[in-house]
């Protein structure tokens, strides 16, 4: 058995306090990992929608590239900012789905520092 540290308030071991040091440190750096993830997260969410929104333009100049007059070409870019502006909105809203999520993680995380 380990050494004691006995007194008025109890008896523990030092293996039971240091246990009690690891748990807290382990509980306090929880939140800088969720911070990281939650960065990590939105950053690969924003750069799969960059390479998709990449990914339209491309097909827009190919479809450009195609048309045989002024009119068809036209047509052809108010339908790529139609959709643009109907994705860009879907993206923001995921984003903040995202974003409430990581809170929500790094909150439970920070209740969970108030409690032993």
């Amino acid at each position: 058995m380990g050494a004691t540290k006995q007194g008025n308030h109890g008896v523990g071991t030092i293996e039971d306090t240091a246990k009690t040091m690891q748990d807290g440190m382990a509980r306090a750096l929880e939140i800088p990992r969720k911070l990281i993830e939650a960065q990590l997260s939105a950053s690969s969410e924003i750069l799969q929608f960059a390479g998709r929104r990449i990914q339209a333009q491309a097909e827009l100049l190919g479809i450009i590239g195609q048309c045989s007059n002024v009119e068809d070409a036209t047509a052809a870019q108010r339908s790529f900012f139609e959709k643009a502006n109907e994705q860009y909105t879907a993206e923001m809203a995921h984003l903040m789905d995202i974003a409430k999520s990581n809170f929500a993680k790094m909150e439970a995380v920070a209740s969970s520092l108030k409690s032993p």
